[in-house]
């Protein structure tokens, strides 16, 4: 499909289709799409990730690209000057094609973006014109920019189209500042091309030379003036003008061009090219991050765009057909859950999180674990690729990088007590879902610390099986149960980052103390389970397997003695303890003397072997006075700035992000508690809370999972969001669909079938593999609970995988 086919395309499927509301809005279009109108109450975002390079579109019209560290257009803050921009000028009017920056005055019939799994595409319709802008990253891992005009006139059309690339081609974007101009240098290497030269370093010896290139070429027109220039000044009109006057583009002519900048401006590539053409016309435009030429055409554009325009790969569907008392049509949902499935999955199988050029070791483990069902072939893979950063003692990194070959990881070595226990989860996920025992024969290999103040590491010589990492992982939690609680230390910090300072200690002799983080101590029991349980399917390890059951038994009595407080009639799970238990988190008098109650203790006690019925009230009324206009809240009572032994979350606002805010995964483990325990309908009602298409308004990306609503009218903050995209409540809304909604729970040796009965699910389908056989399952809910399996009724909600055959189709009604 060509360029204008795909235009036109979008813009009949936008004009004549079924559009699915979203909120703030946005719409899906029929073909999975999403339509975005400009609003002023936040922005949406889509990242389009190649090999470690990653372009952010934004529907505002802001675009970003890094590849790791290395910025090439940095990322942009709500108002400033964008890096790239493109403007049309029909008869005397300027327009900005992009969106950004925003010219007062325009005379815009309509201006939309329709972000697609592959590009980003930027309408602006004005009388007798529609412009449309593609932007996409190529396998080649360049950024291409097609721009197309469309005329209803009929006859032939003179506009001018001008282009504006501000590179940045450093590893620092923190040091874009005066200083920066000195060491950019752009060129005019011909009428079609600038290129640039950078040069970058932070000690004496050290020089770095980055390069970049745009070119340009034009099709379907012939082209009456064309000029180009490097200096940002002259474009804008003056050094201390900005892109909103983008004299060149206003004034079509560059008079005196400058052909090469550096040192006294910063260096941009800057042109103007008026063309006639008569129906349609398209400009095409080139970055890259080398000096090197290539041939410019559409056809070669198209081309490029045709070998990166495919679906996800995934061996998972669903169709939502009917929902009940929700606000969003089972159409939303079905959509939403797709782009959440694709968001799960970068994530999951990229090379960098969120930008920063690394990975964080428990972030990729919980997306891997559920990226997994659709797609086990390259997240056993991704699994070998991340046991492969832990170090010999079982510890692993905060986070990563994906070196290339032949060179090091560059680590965070804050030394967190739960990395490791993700990756035993996703493990043991997998082997649920494969039956696939051979992966624990992979033989990885080690990092090594060699300076930790210094985040120095090198290659380890040690090797073993990924088995052997697992025990290594599990056994460094024993050695760090505390003896006088039989509860595990929190070292640095837990899944709540936000309260690190719980295992301080004022002993200068050691690191940390004996404070106690009561969900790792409660994730640490259910590895060792898991752990046993794989010994018992792989066979030996007997001593092992005592080990882990004498370790169980300690802490099973430290958390019943130590973990579990109660007053008046009231038990709670506290959240931890410092050193010595001198203070608590989330008990009845903490260290600022407040009584206070922690989510993720409660839920993750709620899930555990360890919960009996009898807490079941304890967990509820928790979990009520927990609860606020968004769901479930970190805490129910927040932490003031200047609070000793917590460490940084009351540095945080009140109600934002894990400071008494709905941070959405701490939620959502709550919802997963809520099901363990049997409360489906506490959970319906929570889940239907945390979904962004519950919602009017949405201040980030409103198709995919938030990491927080933040809320505290003192302040004026209602619903805001920190990030989007890169956050773990995308894995556990699918891991709730898939295990608690659909009730698809697979076990080493059966698949178990429980789906919630109190629901806002009537009709559904889901196909999906387990254990090399191909499951079906179709739920309706009738008010009368029956299973069949391949026709036949069946009595109980498990079957054993030898009593499967390659296809099948289970019908459960509820």
């Amino acid at each position: 499909m060509t360029f204008f086919e795909e235009i036109k395309k979008i813009k009949r499927l936008k004009d004549e289709g079924v559009k699915t509301p979203l909120p703030s809005n946005h719409f899906f279009l029929e073909d999975g799409s999403v339509l975005a109108y400009p609003r002023g109450d936040g922005d949406t975002r889509q990242p389009y990730i190649y090999d470690g390079m990653m372009m952010w579109a934004y529907a505002c019209g802001y675009i970003r690209a890094q590849e790791g560290a290395f910025s090439i257009f940095p990322e942009v803050k709500e108002g400033e000057e964008p890096h790239v921009a493109f403007f049309a000028n029909v008869k005397g009017e300027l327009i900005s094609l992009l969106g950004m920056p925003i010219l007062e005055g325009e005379t815009v019939k309509s201006r939309y973006t329709v972000l697609t799994e592959n590009a980003a595409y930027y309408f602006t319709e004005i009388e007798g014109y529609t412009f449309a802008v593609r932007a996409f990253l190529s396998s080649l891992k360049e950024l291409y920019f097609s721009v197309g005009v469309l005329s209803e006139s009929g006859s032939d059309d003179e506009i001018t189209v001008s282009s504006f690339f501000n590179p940045y081609l450093r590893n620092d974007s923190r040091s874009y500042t005066l200083w920066y101009r000195y060491f950019k240098e752009g060129r005019v290497k011909d009428n079609e091309t600038v290129t640039f030269y950078v040069t970058e370093g932070d000690k004496k010896d050290c020089n770095i030379v980055h390069l970049g290139i745009r070119q340009f070429c034009a099709e379907g027109c012939e082209i009456l003036y064309r000029e180009q220039t490097t200096k940002k000044a002259q474009f804008n009109g003056g050094i201390n003008c900005n892109l909103n006057n983008a004299r060149v583009a206003r004034e079509c002519i560059i008079e005196q061009p400058q052909y090469c900048t550096a040192f006294n401006d910063y260096a941009v590539a800057g042109d103007v090219t008026t063309l006639r053409f008569n129906g349609e016309a398209r400009l095409e435009y080139r970055f890259a991050i080398s000096n090197d030429k290539t041939e410019m055409s559409g056809d070669r554009t198209d081309a490029l765009f045709a070998e990166i325009n495919k679906k996800m790969k995934s061996e998972l569907d669903f169709t939502f057909d009917e929902v009940e008392g929700a606000a969003f049509t089972p159409e939303t949902l079905t959509a939403f859950l797709h782009k959440v499935q694709y968001q799960v999955n970068i994530n999951a199988l990229g090379k960098d999180l969120g930008g920063s050029g690394n990975i964080g070791f428990r972030d990729v483990a919980q997306q891997v674990e559920q990226c997994l069902i659709w797609n086990s072939e390259d997240c056993r893979k991704k699994i070998l690729v991340i046991m492969s950063h832990m170090f010999p003692d079982g510890r692993a990194p905060r986070a990563f990088s994906i070196p290339e070959p032949g060179q090091l990881s560059i680590m965070s070595l804050a030394n967190y007590i739960d990395m490791g226990i993700w990756m035993i989860y996703a493990i043991d996920n997998y082997i649920r879902y494969t039956g696939d025992y051979s992966i624990l024969e992979e033989i990885c290999g080690y990092y090594e610390i060699v300076n930790e103040n210094g985040a120095v590491v090198k290659k380890s010589d040690k090797k073993d099986s990924l088995l052997c990492h697992m025990i290594a992982i599990v056994d460094r939690l024993v050695r760090n149960i505390a003896p006088d609680t039989g509860c595990v230390r929190m070292l640095y910090a837990d899944w709540n980052d936000a309260i690190d300072s719980l295992g301080n200690t004022k002993d200068p002799d050691k690191k940390f103390g004996t404070g106690v983080s009561v969900m790792a101590t409660l994730q640490a029991y259910e590895n060792l389970l898991m752990m046993n349980n794989i010994f018992k399917a792989v066979g030996g390890h007997e001593d092992d397997i005592a080990r882990y059951e004498d370790a169980m038994a300690t802490i099973k009595a430290g958390v019943f003695e130590n973990a579990i407080v109660e007053k008046d009639g009231e038990r709670r799970v506290l959240h931890g303890w410092g050193d010595k238990r001198e203070y608590f988190v989330g008990s009845f008098c903490d260290v600022d003397g407040k009584n206070r109650i922690s989510s993720t203790s409660q839920s993750y006690f709620a899930m555990s072997s360890l919960y009996t019925k009898e807490y079941e009230q304890d967990i509820l009324n928790a979990f009520r006075k927990l609860d606020d206009k968004y769901g479930f809240r970190t805490f129910d009572t927040h932490f003031d700035p200047n609070l000793q032994g917590v460490g940084r979350i009351g540095k945080l606002p009140r109600g934002t992000a894990e400071n008494a805010a709905t941070y959405i995964h701490a939620s959502l483990f709550g919802v997963l508690a809520l099901y363990k325990i049997g409360c489906e309908k506490e959970a319906t009602e929570q889940i239907l809370k945390l979904m962004p298409i519950s919602h009017k308004t949405i201040d980030k990306t409103p198709y995919v999972m938030q990491n927080a609503y933040c809320y505290n009218p003192e302040i004026n903050v209602d619903g805001s969001a920190l990030n989007d995209w890169f956050t773990g409540s995308a894995a556990v809304i699918i891991k709730i669909v898939l295990t608690n909604i659909f009730g698809i729970q697979p076990g080493y040796d059966e698949l178990k079938i429980a789906p919630a009965k109190e629901t806002f699910l009537k009709k559904a389908t889901v196909s999906l593999p387990i254990q090399g056989k191909r499951i079906t399952l179709k739920i309706e809910k009738t008010g009368v609970s029956s299973m069949t399996v391949n026709g036949c009724t069946c009595c109980k909600n498990s079957i054993k995988y030898t009593e499967l055959e390659a296809e099948n189709e289970i019908f459960v009604t509820i």
